[in-house]
């Protein structure tokens, strides 16, 4: 039976309510849905503006940055100096530009305070990179090795400093632990100096190569050391020339405290080696000193690290010559010049002449890279952005880093940029090469000094004039002119000497002789300057002067390279044949300059005038005859008083320029050996002429000593071994005409002048006073326009400057379109310009230390205070020789251990050039004792031209037994008047004078007169530098 289902429609109650409920939930859970989607969309919104907000902060973080580094108190516009203890560098800029604390936080970081890795090797880039990687994995205790290094240096260039793991070898950890550790001391982006050159290149010596300096106000302690260490130059100490000794004439040597190594000659060497250990330290102290802005501090502390009271070391030469940019070649820098930037430049001398760099060169044999004193412009900037909430609490934050170049710099640096067309010169003129003579100026150093003044006197009658400044040849009068070079006897490589020539005075394989100084002498060429003297130069009468400077300290007879101690600043010969007694035939005599240092003490510089006699066997005389060909049982006859070093002349460093001349003339009788002597009656061979003293010394101005002269023969013009020989001796030996010993003055000659007159004192003293280089001068540059010519702003100008006195200066001013203006005398920290134009120039103002002053009193007796063993020297015995001594007292002299004793009776003289016009005061001192009977009298006498008087000084008002003081005042020598005689003694008539008399401390004094003071140095300008701003350019940015 079928049933049927039936709904009961009464159950269908509340259906709807659960439908509803059904939908409302579903409607409930969209819209929640919906609703938290919201939410969601909501926060990202909200985080997204967060975000953006913060990177605008840190993008305007940045901006700041970049404004800051070009126009702040130490941006561009302000400074050319960027040190760690700026803003910038130590707390970098922070602000708040949005409520809640919202801002931007921003660090600096200068490209130069790392290791540039920029550039590639293959064009030469920082081509000691590998090393200096090498000197920071030591330094900081990594695991790069030599390998890695080379990879590193070979692998440039790099887009990206992560790409260097791409060449370091080991697993892809070992990579990363490499990379690691020198990440932060090493950058792909930084200035690089396109004017530097490689030191050891010696096949194309000074070509240029690019290296990117390390800023030494920031960089780290490691990358300093990495940077200092190894370096090293070889023979370069300056205070022993490099050989490791101070020598004595004797050939003793003292061990140079200055140096590498002690004791043997083995070890000395000369070396400055810069080791770890040093280096360290030394980065340590530049940390502590900085900032520097000039390289004349930075030099300054550096030689005061190396040299704490009681060490003496020359090391900080090697780092100057390391850290310095500019070239600074120069065979021998002028004192000023070294004692400001160092006397050591970045180049090797190739001794050996074999076009590679070893032991045996003499220069920086191992350099790193150079240092500098900003970023050049090169910046890594590293900027957050961070918003916050009302609740304080961080919302966004964003960081960015970027690289950019922010400022540019126009460097005039070389020689040849100096020269540049548009250039102008005023009594100026540039280094190192002679670009006035044809040779083109140097592509890698540049200096601006003073000119030389080029003499014209003497101008009449017959002379010799060698300026050195266009030519190698001299000018002469009477023998027509020029006065050519002569090839030595023998010319030749090696010790027989070669001729100087005109050339490149950095080509090693035929090096120039010729600077804008003077003529190069010295042992790595063996170049003999020689000329024939002709009538030129006056056996009879005659001056001649010589301006020279040294490479050797006064202290030191031979430097590195040396094979003889002598240095000779001329050598006058002539070669006298066989003659016959009595003839007049002489033979040569010579000029010599000797350096003193006997048995390790100090005697600084004595000169002296040598010739050569002939001894005709023991127990016989000496001869002036020559009895034998020249070479010939020879041997030196030592006219000057202070060769063996009892006078010394002064003091130098390497460098400095020094004047000397002697003056001589035909003695009495015609310089005729005439016994018995006419000179003290005591000598029983014979001394030719009278005992006037007619060969003269001048050392810078200043009479030194007079002595007897002997003359020879005529110097003629028609054999090759009468030779004027100008910084160099040239000796024959015995026997054979091979033998020749060269000693090369090492040095420059700036000038030789020669007159067929006698100068007297004052006009000896006014040609010194003339000076070397000019007072003042001039120069300007061409106009620097930047890349591209556009319109830029001009931020700053430094330069690099050798002020060698308190008295010199050099002044510099900038025009950029509205005339010169600035006025600054030292670059500081830059000179602002800070004005925008399309171009610059600028003007350099070079003063010297010339003027005026007056001059001291001159003493002009010789051995006046009698502190000398007997017999007395220097005192001519007018009678009663044997009753003359020098001793001590009793009585106590008035000064000095010594005085001149006179028993019973005697008389002594002495006789010393006067000029007419100038004015004379003779004091003295005499002893008296009580007693003395009969006609007798005891006298101190002075005759001076027509000036004539005596004074007896045993009458009253002069007290016996006591010491009296006899004062003439001053006497003004009368026309005509050219010798005054000192006279003092006691004379007897058949009498008992009183005796003994004493006699002490005589003084002839010339009255000193307004002198003009030579201009000996120069200020010396090298490396300007002018920022500018040109559009920021961002390198990289993340």
């Amino acid at each position: 039976m079928e049933q049927k289902i039936q709904f009961n429609r009464g159950n269908n109650k509340g259906i709807a309510l659960i439908l509803s409920v059904g939908i409302l939930a579903i409607l409930a859970t969209i819209g929640c849905t919906f609703a938290l989607t919201s939410l969601i969309e909501l926060k990202a919104a909200s985080n997204y503006l967060y975000g953006v907000k913060a990177r605008y902060l840190a993008e305007a973080g940045a901006a700041r940055a970049i404004a800051e580094l070009k126009y702040g108190t130490e941006g561009a516009c302000a400074t050319a100096v960027n040190s760690a203890s700026g803003t910038w560098a130590s707390t970098g800029y922070t602000a708040t530009i949005l409520p809640n604390n919202s801002g931007y936080s921003v660090s600096i970081i200068d490209c130069a305070r790392r290791i540039s890795l920029a550039g590639n090797q293959s064009s030469g880039y920082n081509a000691h990179l590998s090393q200096i990687l090498q000197n920071l994995n030591s330094v900081i205790g990594g695991t790069l090795s030599s390998g890695d290094c080379d990879n590193i240096a070979a692998g440039r260039p790099y887009i990206s400093k992560e790409l260097i793991k791409n060449v370091l070898s080991g697993s892809a950890a070992q990579k990363q632990a490499k990379y690691t550790a020198i990440a932060d001391h090493v950058t792909i982006f930084g200035y690089v100096d396109t004017n530097t050159r490689n030191p050891q290149d010696l096949t194309t010596p000074y070509a240029l190569q690019y290296r990117s300096p390390v800023n030494v106000n920031t960089a780290s302690a490691e990358v300093l050391r990495a940077v200092l260490m190894g370096i090293t130059a070889r023979h370069s100490c300056p205070m022993c020339g490099g050989d490791g000794y101070l020598f004595d004439v004797l050939l003793n040597h003292l061990d140079c405290p200055y140096c590498e190594g002690s004791g043997s000659p083995s070890n000395i060497t000369g070396n400055l080696i810069i080791t770890a250990t040093k280096a360290q330290n030394l980065a340590q102290d530049i940390i502590t000193n900085r900032p520097y802005s000039s390289w004349d501090g930075f030099y300054s502390s550096v030689k005061t690290f190396f040299n704490p009271v009681g060490t003496t070391s020359s090391d900080q030469e090697a780092v100057m010559a390391n850290a310095n940019p500019n070239t600074g070649f120069s065979w021998a820098r002028n004192a000023g010049w070294g004692m400001r930037l160092g006397y050591a430049g970045k180049y090797v001398i190739d001794i050996d002449k074999n076009s590679v760099s070893n032991n045996d060169d003499k220069g920086l044999t191992v350099s790193t890279t150079e240092f500098c004193f900003n970023s050049g412009g090169y910046y890594e900037i590293s900027a957050t952005g961070t918003v916050r909430n009302k609740a304080g609490i961080v919302a966004g934050q964003k960081n960015i880093t970027a690289i950019v170049q922010v400022f540019d710099t126009l460097r005039q640096a070389t020689q040849s940029q100096f020269e540049a067309v548009g250039s102008a010169k005023s009594n100026v003129q540039t280094y190192p090469e002679p670009s006035g003579v044809g040779i083109s100026p140097a592509q890698y150093s540049g200096e601006i000094m003073l000119a030389r003044k080029t003499h014209t006197t003497p101008n009449s009658g017959n002379y010799f004039r060698a300026d050195y400044s266009t030519t190698l040849n001299g000018d002469a009068g009477g023998s027509g002119s020029p006065v050519p070079l002569q090839n030595p006897p023998n010319p030749g490589s090696g010790p027989q000497g070669t001729m100087p020539n005109i050339a490149s005075t950095a080509n090693f394989s035929n090096r120039g002789e010729l600077t804008p100084d003077g003529m190069v002498v010295d042992t790595f060429d063996n170049v003999c300057p020689d000329y024939l003297p002709s009538s030129n130069i006056d056996y009879a009468l005659c001056t001649m002067e010589i301006w020279f400077k040294a490479m050797w300290p006064s202290n030191d007879t031979k430097m590195y390279n040396d094979d003889d101690f002598n240095r000779k600043i001329y050598r006058l010969m002539s070669r006298d044949e066989i003659g016959v007694v009595g003839s007049l035939t002489w033979p040569f005599s010579t000029f010599v300059y000797y350096s003193q240092n006997f048995g390790g003490v100090p005697k600084n510089v004595s000169i002296g005038a040598q010739g050569y006699g002939y001894w005709d066997g023991p127990g016989v005389h000496w001869d002036y005859f020559p009895r034998a060909p020249e070479g010939s049982g020879e041997y030196q006859i030592e006219f000057a008083r202070n060769y063996a070093g009892t006078e010394l002349m002064g003091s130098w460093n390497p460098g400095a320029w020094h004047q000397v001349v002697f003056t001589w003339k035909e003695p009495a009788g015609g310089g005729q050996c005439t016994p018995p002597n006419t000179k003290d009656h005591t000598d029983p061979f014979g001394w030719p002429g009278d005992y006037v003293r007619d060969l003269k010394v001048y050392f810078d101005g200043d009479a030194k000593f007079a002595d007897f002269y002997f003359h020879h023969l005529p110097y003629l013009n028609n054999t090759a071994y009468q030779y004027f020989m100008v910084g160099h001796e040239w000796w024959q030996g015995s026997g054979a005409t091979s033998h020749y010993v060269r000693n090369q003055l090492n040095g420059i000659i700036g000038s030789v002048r020669v007159w067929n007159t006698g100068l007297d004192s004052s006009q000896i003293r006014a040609e010194y006073g003339n000076g070397v280089y000019q007072n003042s001068g001039t120069y300007t540059s061409p106009t620097l326009t930047a890349p591209g010519g556009t319109q830029v702003e001009w931020g700053t100008v430094t330069w690099t400057q050798a002020i060698p006195t308190s008295d010199e200066s050099i002044t510099m001013d900038v025009n950029t379109g509205s005339g010169f203006a600035g006025g600054w005398t030292s670059p500081g920290s830059g000179q602002v310009i800070n004005v925008k134009a399309a171009s610059v120039s600028f003007r350099a103002a070079l003063g010297g230390a010339g003027g005026s002053v007056l001059q001291p009193n001159t003493q002009l007796l010789l051995t006046p205070g009698f502190e000398c063993a007997d017999p007395i020297t220097d005192w001519v015995h007018e009678w009663a020789p044997l009753n003359f001594w020098s001793l001590p007292g009793p009585p106590a002299p008035p000064e000095g251990g010594k005085m001149a004793k006179c028993w019973w009776d005697g008389g002594m003289l002495q006789d010393v050039a006067v000029t007419p016009g100038k004015n004379y005061r003779l004091t003295g001192w005499a002893y008296i004792p009580s007693g003395g009977s009969g006609p007798w009298g005891s006298f101190i006498g002075f005759r001076m031209g027509t000036y004539n008087t005596q004074w007896n000084v045993h009458w009253p008002p002069y007290n016996r037994d006591q010491w009296n003081q006899i004062d003439s005042g001053w006497v003004t020598a009368s026309a005509g008047a050219t010798t005054a005689r000192v006279r003092f003694g006691t004379w007897q008539s058949g009498a008992t004078p009183a005796n003994p008399t004493y006699f002490d401390n005589f003084a002839l004094l010339e009255q000193g007169s307004v002198m003009a003071i030579p201009t000996l140095e120069t200020p010396v300008l090298e490396d300007v530098s002018i920022t500018y701003l040109p559009q920021t350019k961002v390198l990289y940015w993340r």
